[in-house]
């Protein structure tokens, strides 16, 4: 015996040149059966402004300053993060917000993001520590410091 209904949640992850709406009409595309209804569940979270990455973007440009401080001839590139994170909170207060995780991964660390035997290596843990003291020192600044040499803090 067959149940006469079914539902289904879907959780996407929206990227940052798309709308809800966009997401949702593909989806109506993909099943193309009018027997199936779709509808948003709750309260709708739409991607994040891509925020500024140039050369006068003082959050930016402190991040890459501090990356380069720790992890050397690293290239410095923005990216898009998919996932969703409490930055979302806030939004309301500035147009600059980053998602950055200082840390070296390989494949089979992603493994252990949020599961059994959660971990990261003891130079990835010394790299983060040493990172997040180099932001705070470089936030500090006024305008964006011309370029000082890497060292090791800790």
């Amino acid at each position: 015996v067959l149940p006469s209904s079914a539902t289904a949640y879907v959780n996407h992850r929206i990227h940052v040149k798309q709308t809800v709406d966009e997401v949702l009409d593909f989806d109506r595309r993909l099943i193309s059966d009018d027997r199936i209804e779709l509808a948003i569940e709750g309260v709708p979270i739409h991607p994040h402004p891509i925020s500024p990455y140039d050369d006068n973007a003082f959050g930016y440009q402190i991040i890459r300053r501090s990356i380069r401080q720790v992890f050397n001839d690293t290239v410095v590139v923005p990216g898009i993060m998919l996932a969703n994170t409490d930055t979302r909170w806030y939004q309301s207060l500035t147009s600059a917000i980053y998602r950055f995780s200082p840390s070296v991964l390989f494949p089979e660390d992603t493994k252990r993001f949020h599961g059994h035997n959660e971990r990261i290596t003891v130079d990835n843990y010394i790299k983060t520590v040493n990172y997040y003291h180099h932001i705070i020192v470089n936030s500090d600044y006024k305008d964006i410091p011309d370029r000082q040499p890497v060292k090791d803090e800790l």
